[in-house]
């Protein structure tokens, strides 16, 4: 299955799980809940690790998402559209202002109350799912816009990455944080010496993560941290993070996303903006990502393009408008910060709706934009 088309099952797939999640939470709210709420324990004392099963989704199986976000990271600042100022400064410009103009709409409604805790929710963008809707013009995808929507995305991730590792850890335990720093370093160490086999990798990856885990940092960074410390291609074949992102490239788009949708979008729509403030905060989620995005992209670009910054790809207006509506598709990224943010579930349940709602709207825009 080529890349395109593997992008748009993908797509397709997150589109048909969150869809479940939200009529099975809606009509049995719950067994939903109850399923995932329930806990799963592994290991024996002292060595057991006790998470609900959404828990073990959120905090375990996503943390392979960021792996593969954290290998395309490296790789377009070693070769791709990163990998120099003169070809990063349009998506750099456009991906800073797509994230500080749908925090300050969100800002703006919520400022001065316990909501504000979520202004992260509207600035992330979902790459999958934006490559996945970019996937379904094909042929009449127009020049320029996939390698700018991908630089954009990463630049969007990385943003996003800093704001979950800076703004949304509680505490941090001492010993833990050692054991990790520890753990990085013997993986660093096989790079250095050259070790090939992903097993050695594999095993202080899970050490790593484990770690990370009980020092009170989200365990999205230990992803990253794995992605960025794995050695990349050498050879023919390819070296260790070649290897690792082939074999979680399919289940990662086919079942960790899909499963994440499934346990995540579930929202009673009934009562998720009864009040004031529950409506602020799905208007600014939805603002922010429908209205915040677009404009606070193409500002940017304009500005950068205005002193001089270069058009990945040759890239024309038009291809920066559709994609800078592409972008407001927070949905998985924007759905993870909501669920770090909100306690209260008459908040996530609000974040979550503006979520669900600009998505297929921001899609739909970006779709339009680009196909003509």
């Amino acid at each position: 299955m080529d890349r395109s088309r593997s992008e748009l099952v993908g797509g397709i797939a997150l589109i048909t799980a969150a869809s479940a999640a939200l009529i099975w939470a809606n009509i049995w709210p719950g067994p939903y809940e109850r399923l995932w709420e329930g806990s799963w324990t592994i290991g024996i004392s002292p060595a057991r690790l006790e998470l609900t099963i959404r828990g073990w989704i959120n905090e375990g199986l996503m943390a392979l998402f960021f792996f593969l976000i954290g290998i395309e990271v490296r790789t377009e600042i070693r070769e791709g559209e990163l990998s120099s100022l003169r070809l990063a400064a349009l998506p750099i410009a456009a991906a800073i202002g797509g994230m500080i103009v749908p925090a300050i709409a969100y800002i703006t409604l919520n400022a001065g109350t316990p909501a504000l805790r979520g202004w992260a929710i509207p600035i992330a963008t979902d790459i999958a799912f934006a490559l996945g809707v970019l996937a379904l013009l094909r042929k009449r995808e127009p020049k320029g816009a996939r390698p700018f929507l991908a630089a954009l995305a990463i630049i969007d991730d990385i943003g996003a990455i800093a704001v979950i590792a800076i703004f949304y850890t509680a505490t941090i335990s001492p010993p833990a944080l050692i054991a990790a720093t520890l753990t990085l370093g013997l993986l660093l160490l096989l790079t250095r010496v050259g070790v090939e086999s992903l097993i050695p990798y594999t095993l202080l990856g899970l050490g790593l993560w484990i770690a990370i885990l009980y020092s009170g940092i989200h365990t999205t960074i230990a992803g990253v941290l794995l992605a960025f410390a794995i050695p990349g291609r050498s050879g023919a074949e390819g070296g260790p993070a070649a290897r690792a992102e082939s074999l979680l490239e399919r289940p990662v788009a086919f079942l960790v996303l899909p499963l994440f949708a499934l346990a995540n979008a579930g929202v009673q729509i009934r009562g998720a903006g009864g009040d004031p403030q529950t409506t602020k905060v799905l208007l600014g989620t939805t603002i922010g990502l429908l209205i915040g995005k677009p404009v606070g992209i193409v500002a940017a670009a304009a500005l950068a393009l205005r002193l001089g910054a270069e058009r990945p790809g040759e890239i024309e207006g038009r291809s920066i408008l559709g994609a800078s509506f592409l972008a407001g598709i927070g949905f998985t990224m924007s759905i993870f910060i909501a669920g770090l943010a909100f306690e209260q579930r008459t908040h996530l349940s609000a974040a979550k709706l503006g979520i669900l709602a600009a998505a297929p709207i921001a899609a739909i825009a970006g779709y339009l934009t680009l196909r003509r």
